[in-house]
């Protein structure tokens, strides 16, 4: 049997509590999380650079150190705040772009670049060096294939812009669930055998997983059921879920 530490309880506790926040709680956290983010971000980094790079740009003592450190955490702070939500923001239409036009060129022409691909022997690929040196991406067919995947990441994109909350909850949501699902064989091998934390938590439980995004997403559906049935709803002067 393997003694069960109070430290190794104490952090299982804590990322049971984080977990079980963030797969409850999502929607909630999700633009105070994004802003929390962007905090630490800028403290950190405005600190960090205030420590590593003001001797390096005079001779300063200790003291004089430690204030411009500080000013710059706090600086960091305030531009942090402002930076984080936007460039999350402007990750998630990216992704949406990317992926929604990705997708299409590879339902539309991956048949046709893949022929071209494996026609090709080692040398003439290694020779070519670039996928784009392919004749077959030269053709008609390829280009039409990507206008219409470029018109479907536009809209991928727009799509992703309007539901940034929903994306962000759901991101959130499925991290708690992660957490979950690593902590909970954790307390079973806790209360059975015991356990400690050697290298982090170990891997997650496919089982527990689904179980913990199942619970969170009813949760979630229950509080704020009356905002999801005004968005089905679409009722008019009323802003739907985003």
């Amino acid at each position: 049997m393997i003694e069960t530490s109070t430290r190794a309880l104490i952090a299982l506790t804590l990322v049971t509590a984080v977990g079980s926040g963030f797969a409850s709680f999502g929607y909630d956290l999700a633009d105070r999380l994004v802003s929390w983010v962007g905090w630490v971000a800028g403290v950190v980094g405005g600190g960090a650079a205030g420590w590593l790079f003001l001797p390096r740009v005079a001779a300063v003592g200790t003291q004089t150190r430690v204030g411009g450190a500080a000013l710059l955490a706090l600086v960091g702070a305030v531009v942090g705040r402002a930076a984080v939500p936007l460039v999350s923001r402007l990750a998630v239409v990216l992704g949406g772009a990317l992926a929604t036009g990705g997708a299409v060129l590879v339902v539309l022409a991956g048949g046709q670049v893949t022929n071209a691909v494996v026609g090709l022997d080692a040398s003439t690929v290694a020779t070519l060096g670039r996928l784009q040196s392919l004749p077959v991406l030269a053709g008609p067919r390829f280009r039409e294939s990507l206008l219409i995947a470029t018109a479907a990441g536009l809209l991928g994109g727009a799509a992703a812009a309007r539901y940034y909350r929903a994306i962000v909850t759901t991101a959130v949501t499925a991290l708690g669930a992660a957490l979950l699902g690593a902590a909970v064989p954790m307390w079973q091998r806790a209360v059975t055998g015991g356990v400690r934390f050697g290298g982090g938590l170990g891997r997650i439980s496919t089982l527990w997983f689904a179980v913990a995004l199942a619970v969170g997403v009813a949760v979630q559906a229950y509080r704020h059921r009356e905002t999801l049935r005004d968005a089905t709803e679409s009722r008019p002067g009323e802003r739907p879920l985003q």
